[in-house]
Formats: C-alpha cells, sequence, structure tokens
C-alpha cells in the first residue's frame, strides 16, 4: 500500500473478490463502462499460464474510486510486462465521475514506480488507458470499435439501415423460417452446454485458435456472466441441431457483441443472430451496441459510427525505455511524442477492402 497524495492511495491486488460490490458499483457508474472491467469477467479471465493479475485499486479513505486490471509477465523473458488482459477488447480505467483526474495520476504515479514495459490496447475516447502509457508511446497497431446508439424500437433501427441491408435481413429472415430455423436466447441453467457448443462451432469455422485455447478460462467467466444476467448466448438452431452461436455482454445499458462460430455452409447465420441481439437490446432498454475491437467490413451494415483504438507501447525505469526504442526502430514503428495529434481511423471501410479473416479480433469475425 503506497500513499500517493492526500487520503488518495493505491493498493495492488491479484483478485477483486474482496472488493467485488464495490468495483461492480464502480463500473456501473462510470461515463464509459466496460464489460471487461466487470469482477466477474477479471476475475474469471485471470492472467493465464506465466502471468499474474495486478489491480490497481485507487482508493480515497475507505472509498473506492477507481483502478484498472493489467497482467504482469515477463517481456522477452526479462523485461517486466504490464498488459491488457487477454481476450479482453481494450484497456479500460474505472472511475467515479468528477474523479477521473485523480485517479489517472494516482495510476500514473504508481506505474512510474513499476520499472516495466507497457503495452496497452486502448480506446482514444474519454478517460482512456493510454493516458497511462508513459511518453514516448509507440504505436504498434491501429483499428476501430464499431457502435451504434440505438433507437427506441428495432423498428426504427432498422429505419436506419439502408434499404438495400434490410431488404437483405428480411430475405435472411424468411429463407430460415423456410427451412425450419429459428433463433433463441440461451439461459443460465444452460450456459456450460452453450458454451461447449460455441467452441465446437468456433473450431468448425476457424479450426483451432487462441479463443479455443482459453476454453476453460472463458467458460469460467462465460458460467458467471450468466448468472449475472451479462452474459447472453444466442444460437441458431434447426430442431434440436445448433448451426451458429454467439456471445453477446450486456453491461451498463450497452450491448457488445464478442464471439462467434458456426457450421460452414450454413448461409447469413451472423446476419440472423446480429439481427435478433439487437431486437433483444432495442426491447430491453440497451442503450447502445458495440461491435468491439475490428474493422471488418460487415460490422458497417450495423454501426456507422467508431471509436479509434490504438494498441501502444511505452515504458518507465532506467533500462526499459531504451530496449523499447531499440526493437520499436528495429521495425519501424512510429513514434508518439507528447503533443502530437491522433488521427482518427477511418471509418466505414472502403467498399472494396475484404471482410477480415482473423478468428481471434473480438467479434464474431466473418459471421
Amino acid at each position: 500500500m503506497t500513499d500517493v497524495a492526500h487520503r488518495l492511495f493505491v493498493e495492488v491486488v491479484d483478485r477483486l473478490e474482496d472488493v467485488r460490490p464495490a468495483w461492480d458499483d464502480l463500473v456501473d457508474r462510470c461515463v464509459s463502462p466496460s464489460p471487461f472491467l466487470r469482477s466477474w469477467w477479471v476475475d474469471g479471465i485471470g492472467a493465464g499460464p506465466g502471468g499474474v493479475l495486478r489491480i490497481p485499486l485507487v482508493f480515497d479513505g475507505d472509498e473506492l474510486i477507481g483502478g484498472i486490471p493489467l497482467v504482469h509477465e515477463r517481456w522477452r523473458r526479462a523485461l517486466p510486462w504490464l498488459h491488457t488482459m487477454d481476450v479482453s477488447d481494450y484497456s479500460a480505467v474505472a472511475s467515479l465521475p468528477g474523479r477521473e483526474p485523480e485517479v489517472l495520476q494516482a495510476l500514473g504515479q504508481w506505474l512510474g514506480r513499476e520499472r516495466s514495459v507497457v503495452d496497452l490496447w486502448c480506446a482514444v475516447s474519454g478517460l482512456s488507458a493510454i493516458d497511462l502509457v508513459p511518453f514516448p508511446r509507440w504505436v504498434l497497431a491501429e483499428t476501430v470499435a464499431p457502435y451504434e446508439e440505438l433507437s427506441e424500437s428495432f423498428e426504427d433501427y432498422m429505419a436506419s439501415r439502408s434499404h438495400n441491408w434490410r431488404s437483405t435481413i428480411r430475405k435472411s429472415q424468411h429463407a430460415a423460417e423456410r427451412r425450419g430455423w429459428s433463433v433463441r436466447c440461451v439461459g443460465p441453467g444452460d450456459i456450460d452446454a452453450a458454451i461447449e457448443r460455441l467452441m465446437r462451432l468456433h473450431t468448425l469455422q476457424w479450426g483451432t485458435s487462441e479463443f479455443t485455447d482459453l476454453r476453460t478460462r472463458f467458460a469460467r467467466a462465460a458460467r458467471a456472466g450468466a448468472a449475472r444476467g451479462e452474459l447472453i448466448v444466442f444460437e441458431l438452431v434447426d430442431g434440436d441441431s445448433t448451426l451458429a452461436s454467439q456471445v453477446w455482454l450486456e453491461v451498463a445499458g450497452c450491448s457488445y457483441c464478442y464471439q462467434g462460430g458456426r457450421r460452414s455452409g450454413v448461409q447469413s447465420a451472423g446476419t440472423l443472430l446480429m439481427a435478433a441481439a439487437i431486437e433483444r437490446a432495442c426491447e430491453t432498454g440497451q442503450r447502445r451496441i458495440d461491435l468491439l475491437r475490428g474493422d471488418e467490413s460487415y460490422k458497417a451494415h450495423w454501426a456507422r459510427q467508431a471509436n479509434t483504438v490504438l494498441q501502444v507501447r511505452g515504458a518507465t525505469g532506467h533500462l526499459p525505455p531504451r530496449f523499447v526504442r531499440a526493437n520499436a526502430v528495429r521495425r519501424g514503428l512510429a513514434c508518439w511524442r507528447e503533443g502530437d495529434p491522433i488521427a482518427p481511423a477511418r471509418w466505414p471501410p472502403d467498399r472494396a477492402r475484404q471482410a477480415s479473416t482473423s478468428p481471434m479480433g473480438v467479434g464474431p469475425q466473418g459471421m
């Protein structure tokens, strides 16, 4: 436990279990909450083999006012390395509204004493973990996280789509009805079997991937999230047979499309599941859908706005910055110095751009 300023102090924990109610209440009150801040996600996913969760919590006296989940490993088996949690979209800072500057200052001071390589995926909007990455920063990758503000009804949402896309959805739904297919929402009581089906379908579509390798950890988090009513599985079924599966996270008024899989040859599976999930989001009063990190062109049909997301690396201490700089220069990476403007990523993508075929960009790739 380290004094920072006045009554503020930072306490580092490796699980949120002991502060779970206060932490989840804090996430609810954040201006821009993230599902990957939820205690059930952080504790369920954990740090993975070779890593340790390090969660600096900022307190004002007895009151929890902020924090950020990070994973501590060894970079190239030598330097301490703090990075975004596995299978999360990007790092996010939790903070009470109005206390953001104090939280960032406290976290920044703590981080400055860690003498580590800091490698984070960060959304460039609102309260961002990017402010914790020391200068000079090196931009390793850039993409977008598309989103759409929801109308009061699914009909209003559909009216805002293009005529061609509305026609595509209707034709897909009519074809599914003729085949006897339907979309179901899996309840918490069947979540373990639903995750097994998801993993099987994901493997059929993509083969072995980073996501399927995390089967046990994801199943643990999914079980806890479903019990909270914050993780929903949608399945396209033909009688007793599951043709496709899609996982959505519902946190603090926003629905996030996370992962999916399908059998080969099942036409329009992703379209049918996305439409059903967004319809549910409208019916349950969700304010926004978020398609998470990745600029796959299919997302432009569903979301017209996007946040810029960067993977940024920096370092604190004496030797780490020198090693990071040498590695970045060798790779030809751009140096982002203090005061440099951030150019927003382009969205929507060019029509000629093909959808990504990567199975691990968060979201139901290629569905």
